[in-house]
């Protein structure tokens, strides 16, 4: 159509090829019960379609679990449960954006809601003053670690080693992926050279070992991963 001509002309040559040939690679048609999951991803505030994609992929596969031969659930049925279970994380992380740690480790829904609260408190009581939720809220993938108790307690012991001056509570909190960093390195060897140059880094970056020793120690680390 003449409008359709109009809207060309306006494009860029390579968005212009595009649109002539997007007939060619049109999606596949979602399914039924895949719209439904889309819907209800979208409305807990995933906007963004490729990070609901991943969702409801492993939403799908979830949902098998609840299935038997010869049976099929309905799909208000199928977001009844699925809506307990994201009540139930919920509860597990209180004021965290569960949708979004979801699409981030979209298997904390095959999570095991008891183990998981023990994690939890065990961590709460390693790092007093942390606040565990925020700090898994970051790397949700944490949660789903059953030696995530013994990995932090391991990976702090190793920054208070490095930096033994500094707020290494503080910086875990900001920077949850240094407790695996720090231990994968100290299990290489750390040699007093490495060590009083990070040392170093923070002083001037801050005088004391402080915070900024994050960035120093990073820094420091980068070459080795």
């Amino acid at each position: 159509s003449s409008s359709d001509g109009d809207d060309l002309s306006k494009l860029t040559n390579f968005d212009r090829i595009v649109r002539k040939q997007a007939h060619r690679f049109k999606p596949k048609p979602m399914g039924e019960t895949e719209s439904a999951l889309h819907q209800y991803w979208r409305n807990k505030g995933l906007k963004e379609e490729v990070h609901r994609k991943r969702v409801v992929t492993t939403c799908l596969e979830w949902w098998k679990e609840y299935q038997t031969p010869g049976y099929c659930a309905s799909i208000p049925c199928m977001l009844t449960v699925l809506e307990a279970r994201f009540r139930q994380l919920k509860t597990l992380l209180p004021r965290a954006s569960v949708a979004k740690m979801l699409w981030k480790q979209p298997m904390m829904l095959h999570i095991d809601l008891c183990g998981a609260a023990c994690r939890i408190a065990a961590l709460c009581h390693l790092m007093p003053g942390v606040n565990v939720v925020r700090l898994l809220e970051k790397d949700p993938s944490l949660l789903l670690r059953a030696d995530i108790v013994a990995a932090t307690e391991k990976g702090i012991l190793s920054l208070h080693t490095l930096l033994p001056r500094a707020d290494v509570l503080r910086m875990v909190e900001r920077h949850p992926s240094l407790l695996f960093r720090v231990r994968k390195r100290r299990e290489g060897g750390f040699d007093a050279a490495e060590s009083a140059d990070a040392r170093q880094r923070c002083r001037a970056d801050g005088g004391e070992e402080s915070h900024s020793c994050t960035e120093a120690l990073l820094l420091n680390m980068h070459h080795c991963f």
